[in-house]
């Protein structure tokens, strides 16, 4: 019976060694996990940080404490919103509200300041966790995202440079005339002040470019657009209308409209004034002659009217020899309808045929038949 019991617990030492050996190997691996655990914890290419429902900084890793250039200490204990930069602090707190009303881990990007100051563009990731005491922690993943948000910035601006400038003067373009025209208008509805519209043809620019070339041509372009952006008003726009085609924008000129006038006036000289000096293109000295269309704009004055109306003043510019500015009134309206009406009534009359041919004869002295005058009679309907 003894020798039996004696037996029974020899078995049971041999188990218990077993087992004890099966824990002791299990504690190792558990170790070794726990060490390597920790080690991608700490070396992780992301900054990890644990945060109280306050936002303050209970756990973090190297590299979060390398990414906010502080040491770990010092970083421990510190609320997050200390790092967050000023412009951005909004933003963090409108994220964290949200966060914890819904739950949902959702991206953030915002601006960060480190220890000594430097700020950089952050992404962050932040999760809800409760641990067994029902208690809210924060866990934050962050990564410093400072070159692509800079690029992407980069990229925008290039987009917006080309939807927006011209690639030759890197004057506004038409559209961003138009656009700023639009607030210009709503701007003199609120002041009561008149603004002014220009349109700058460049006289025979089509000449230069047959005899000079393309380059030489643009060449010009480029240095008409330096002329005239260096001699603008605060607050008022230059921009390339298009060709050899420029366009300004006069803003807050006056509540009369004959003083409006007499200042756009005053200013339409004073770019004919710049324009006295010639233009050295690459060796060739050029003098430069341009025509102007000017027309005043109020409250109530449309974007398509007011381009209508300084197209009709630049073409009596041209009318006029050139070289020369006129503003808009009526009667420039008037004359340009007469005109358009005219020539379609001469199509018409040919279609219908109603010119005749009559022959007036041209005698002498004497009465003798010399010659005969050719003249059109047009049957007009009207």
């Amino acid at each position: 019976m003894i020798q039996k019991v004696l037996q029974e617990l020899c078995i049971h030492q041999i188990e218990l060694e077993m087992q004890n050996e099966e824990l002791l190997q299990s504690k190792e691996e558990l170790y070794s996990v726990k060490e390597r655990y920790f080690d991608l914890y700490e070396q992780a290419p992301i900054g990890y940080c644990t945060l109280s429902e306050e936002g303050k900084i209970l756990q973090a890793n190297l590299t979060m404490a390398t990414l906010l250039v502080l040491p770990r200490g010092k970083l421990l204990g510190q609320s997050i919103k200390t790092f967050i930069s000023r412009e951005n602090q909004d933003t963090w707190y409108l994220y964290l509200q949200k966060l914890l009303k819904t739950h949902k881990t959702e991206p953030c990007e915002l601006q960060m300041a480190k220890g000594d100051g430097t700020l950089f563009w952050a992404h962050l990731d932040v999760s809800i966790q409760h641990d067994v005491h029902g208690v809210v922690a924060l866990h934050l993943m962050l990564s410093d995202i400072s070159s692509q948000k800079e690029a992407q910035i980069e990229f925008e601006a290039t987009v917006y440079t080309l939807a927006y400038y011209d690639v030759l003067t890197q004057l506004p373009n038409r559209r961003l005339v138009q656009d700023r025209l639009v607030q210009a208008i709503g701007a003199v509805a609120r002041s009561g002040l008149y603004g002014a519209l220009l349109f700058i043809d460049v006289d025979y620019f089509k000449s230069l470019n047959d005899t000079r070339g393309h380059d030489v041509g643009d060449l010009l372009l480029i240095e008409i657009a330096n002329r005239l952006r260096s001699n603008i008003r605060f607050g008022d726009t230059v921009g390339r209308q298009g060709g050899d085609e420029f366009i300004i924008l006069l803003s807050n000129l006056s509540v009369e409209s004959t003083e409006a006038a007499a200042m756009a006036l005053q200013f339409g000289r004073k770019i004919y004034e710049i324009f006295e000096k010639p233009f050295d293109l690459n060796g060739f000295e050029y003098n430069c002659k341009i025509s102007t269309g000017i027309s005043l704009f109020q409250k109530d004055s449309s974007i398509e009217e007011l381009f209508k109306y300084v197209d009709i003043a630049l073409y009596h510019a041209k009318e006029a020899g050139r070289n020369t500015l006129r503003f808009f009134d009526p009667k420039m309206q008037e004359a340009i309808n007469l005109r358009t009406t005219l020539e379609s009534d001469l199509h018409s009359a040919i279609a219908f045929q109603e010119f005749c041919l009559y022959y007036q004869p041209q005698v002498d002295k004497v009465g003798h038949c010399t010659g005969v005058e050719a003249l059109i009679r047009w049957n007009h309907p009207k």
